[in-house]
């Protein structure tokens, strides 16, 4: 048994992540999905559910789904990347981390990975983001004068740099898991390409545009027919346009010792924060007012959602705490049986199984159940409360167990 994890958002599943996954199907005997819930590590909302977005998991080549919860998913790419490569690491059974990378190659994201973690880099770090540069850019420029140009160059694409951050967070956290890198095939993440490989953010750009039905060429066959069904359901596209008032009435609610509380908040930003919620009548009003170039869109929009789930610097202090699964397969079946063996946190099939894992875990829980009564509210069919309480595990490749 050879067993390989994959971190991923599949926003939604489309034919550059199933290229990912045959390949790593090549050398693997069972493939796990670390899978993030309704919201995105860049600010975002996931366009359908996560049980859907298991399901297109499944049905492409994965054998075992679990979730990385909300407190990492909405955070920066290093948590994010901790997040993922704790919740596998806690099965005690993956061999290695496959990952998509524009390099291609792990020797040379290995190098990147140590420059970016070397002490060596801090003061020049430091002199770059005092320049007012984003964290991304700063690290760059402080690895070519500290280390060199070629090294710096591949911190230059978005999936090179989480690649970095898996590899460190596998060293950081001391795992086992070997890292395993595939160049990527098609469009980088926010790029938009002609051919049938684009990226998820164009796919869904696309639909929120177009509907559902002009993205079907940039799709496996599998993804698109679940899309199709959540859309007959009402249950699809879920856009965060759609949660404007929602965001901006419970932000008006937040007092300033509240947002200085969040947990990406430093140098003062909770103030010009606060301000520009009082001053902005809505998201892209309110997105213009706080950016700058130290703080890209993707924080200031993670701030926001965060601020609106009221999730708190300490609850970032957390360890994931427990391993939620959302679906397997029989393969998967067989992994689980394996995993009551191996795991070293516990493993949630049913919610109510949660009860018996901490305190720790039951707070993380808790920020997972506010998370989807918030996406409840950004379907075209608004759901009701409480659904994170009665959605168990998906059994099968199929879905028929699952009611919204």
């Amino acid at each position: 048994m050879y067993v390989s994890g994959i971190i991923a958002e599949y926003n939604p599943f489309h034919k550059g992540h199933k290229y990912h996954m045959d390949k790593t199907r090549e050398f693997s005997s069972h493939i796990i999905v670390a899978l993030d819930g309704h919201f995105m590590q860049r600010g975002d909302i996931s366009i359908c559910s996560k049980w859907a977005r298991t399901e297109m998991a499944l049905e492409n080549g994965g054998d075992l789904v679990v979730e990385i919860p909300a407190v990492f998913s909405l955070a920066p790419a290093m948590r994010f990347a901790v997040g993922g490569v704790e919740t596998l690491s806690a099965l005690g059974l993956v061999d290695c981390l496959s990952f998509g990378s524009e390099s291609g190659e792990i020797d040379l994201l290995q190098k990147a990975a140590e420059a970016a973690a070397s002490p060596m880099i801090k003061e020049q770090l430091d002199k770059e983001l005092a320049k007012g540069k984003t964290f991304a850019r700063a690290r760059e420029d402080a690895v070519a004068l500290v280390f060199s140009p070629e090294i710096a160059a591949v911190f230059k694409t978005p999936n090179n740099n989480l690649a970095i951050e898996y590899i460190n967070a596998l060293r950081s956290t001391e795992s086992s898991i070997a890292p395993v890198t595939i160049k990527r095939y098609g469009a980088d993440h926010d790029s938009a390409q002609d051919h049938e490989t684009v990226s998820a953010s164009f796919v869904r750009h696309l639909i929120s545009m177009r509907g559902i039905e002009n993205v079907k060429e940039y799709l496996p066959f599998k993804s698109y027919e679940i899309l199709r069904r959540e859309e007959s359901l009402h249950l699809c596209p879920s856009l965060l346009s759609s949660l404007e008032k929602t965001l901006l009435g419970i932000l008006r609610q937040k007092s300033l010792e509240e947002l200085k509380n969040l947990p990406d908040v430093s140098e003062g930003i909770e103030n010009r924060l606060y301000a520009a919620i009082r001053a902005s009548s809505s998201l892209e009003e309110l997105y213009a007012a706080i950016k700058t170039k130290r703080y890209p869109l993707s924080r200031i929009r993670r701030l926001i959602l965060t601020a609106v789930l009221g999730f708190s610097r300490d609850l970032y202090r957390h360890s994931p705490g427990y391993i939620r699964v959302l679906g397997f397969n029989e393969k998967g079946r067989e992994l689980l049986h394996q995993a009551r063996k191996t795991a070293t946190l516990p493993i949630i099939m049913k919610t109510a199984q949660i009860e018996k894992a901490g305190p720790a875990a039951q707070e993380i829980f808790t920020a997972e159940c506010a998370a989807t009564d918030l996406y409840n509210l950004s379907l075209p069919a608004v759901q009701k409360c409480g659904t994170e309480m009665t959605n168990n595990s998906i059994r099968t490749k199929s879905r028929k167990d699952y009611k919204p």
